[in-house]
């Protein structure tokens, strides 16, 4: 909030955020051993079904439900 009102001059900015890179690169986290967490995503991102059927299979269906 002080930085976006303009109540710091350029020097002070660079020494309140230095200060404040410094406070954030001391911050250790924890030492968990065991846990593994694994990178993926558990949904899908969109709103289509998964393809359970071969494409020729689903085209036909497709098809009788346009006709």
């Amino acid at each position: 909030m002080i930085l976006s009102n303009r109540l710091l001059d350029g020097a002070a900015k660079d020494a309140y955020l230095l200060l404040m890179f410094q406070q954030i690169a001391e911050c250790q986290v924890a030492h968990r051993p065991g846990r593994l967490e694994p990178r993926v995503l558990k949904r899908r991102p969109h709103g289509y079904k998964l393809m359970q059927k071969p494409r020729n299979q689903l085209r036909l269906e497709l098809r009788k439900q346009c006709t």
